[in-house]
């Protein structure tokens, strides 16, 4: 199948060009800065955010694991590890860097809701940097585990 990149090309400005008129960035290209706050991250995009989130959560094994139960001693814990656990990178290298303000990482999040629920979080660094994550760490984090109740790796596979 032979594909005509100008056409291609073409087609994709026209969409973007369509996107831009529709934002009226031809007739005044330049931001209110007053106004920024009120149309960039505010309270509808952060629902619509979290909406499309939770309709993309694929679970792909239970085990009656989930949803989460309230514990029946103080002593339950759940350990976040992971090179995603604890830091922006799971939103994707698409992204640009977002204020700390504006994301809950895994970690962060599973704390918060695990500790309302009574349960004890803790978080274990596997080594952030996924290309140096070594047998060691591996073995460290295993280690580490057998201490819990349940465990979140958050992983690229």
């Amino acid at each position: 199948m032979k594909v005509n990149f100008e056409k291609r090309v073409n087609y994709a400005c026209s969409k973007i060009f369509e996107a831009k008129f529709k934002l009226g960035l031809f007739e005044n290209r330049f931001v209110d800065e007053d106004d920024i706050s009120e149309k960039i991250f505010n309270q509808y995009h952060k629902e619509t955010a979290l909406k499309l989130a939770r309709q993309g959560i694929v679970l792909l094994k239970n085990n009656d694991v989930l949803p989460l139960r309230r514990p029946k001693n103080s002593k339950n814990r759940i350990l976040v590890t992971g090179p995603n656990a604890n830091n922006q990178s799971i939103l994707g290298d698409w992204h640009s860097a977002q204020p700390d303000e504006n994301v809950y990482t895994v970690f962060e999040g599973i704390k918060k809701i695990g500790t309302e629920m009574g349960y004890l979080v803790d978080y274990h660094d596997s080594n952030e940097n996924i290309k140096r994550i070594s047998d060691k760490d591996i073995d460290k984090t295993i280690e580490a585990a057998k201490e819990y109740d349940l465990v979140c790796t958050c992983n690229w596979r």
